[in-house]
């Protein structure tokens, strides 16, 4: 079997050696190890960016796809906005391509959002009320979603998939509010488009850095 993922503290202090089970530009378990920055090193123990890298050198864009799709089912647990820079760094060594990446984010993201949507227009207020005494917290933003929603329109939904804690849960106003579906669909696809592109930009034109900022 392959052994677990290790990670060694070098001698160098301003490095850190990781090796692994992993192959391809990431890893090089054949060969030398990899050296990694401090600030990488600190990133990965923050954010599990090692279990994240490992996931994508093993499924490649489904980890990508699978991971995005379920932050925006608003699933807790699933850092979107960790593995969406971190596939702009993958993108930009060239182990996959920043037009794939974008694609595949976007679509998860949509498909994210018709779920969302779907619950909504089918579960309607009886629905959102039970999920309402699950997540009591998110009685407020869900509130201001309806208002906005109600004002805006449809730009309010373009809005929303722009403002952190609440661009995931907008879909299930909108399906409550029975916004027409097509309507929906395009205003939600931009602004999950604008949201992806600016955190998969991030860590394709900033590389590495964005991950130490994230930590």
């Amino acid at each position: 079997g392959t052994k677990d993922f290790v990670i060694q503290v070098s001698q160098n202090p301003s490095a850190d050696i990781f090796t692994g089970p992993c192959t391809g530009n990431l890893f090089h378990p054949a060969g030398p190890p990899a050296v990694v920055p401090n600030y990488e090193r600190k990133a990965y123990k923050i954010m599990n960016l090692d279990m994240l890298t490992l996931y994508f050198t093993r499924y490649g864009a489904v980890a990508i796809f699978v991971i995005v799709l379920l932050e925006y089912m608003n699933m807790p647990g699933f850092p979107a906005g960790v593995i969406m820079p971190l596939s702009g760094v993958w993108a930009a060594k060239g182990n996959i391509r920043f037009l794939t990446v974008m694609l595949i984010t976007l679509a998860a993201g949509v498909l994210g959002s018709w779920i969302l949507y779907g619950l909504g227009r089918m579960g309607g207020n009886l629905l959102l009320e039970k999920y309402l005494k699950k997540f009591p917290k998110q009685r407020e933003p869900i509130e201001r979603n309806f208002d906005l929603i109600r004002q805006r329109g449809c730009f309010g939904i373009f809005l929303s998939k722009l403002i952190p804690m609440v661009r995931t849960i907008v879909s299930i106003p909108a399906g409550v509010l029975r916004i027409n579906f097509m309507k929906y669909t395009v205003s939600s696809a931009l602004g999950v488009f604008v949201w992806n592109l600016v955190f998969v930009g991030a860590g394709y034109f900033l590389g590495d850095a964005v991950l130490a900022y994230l930590s």
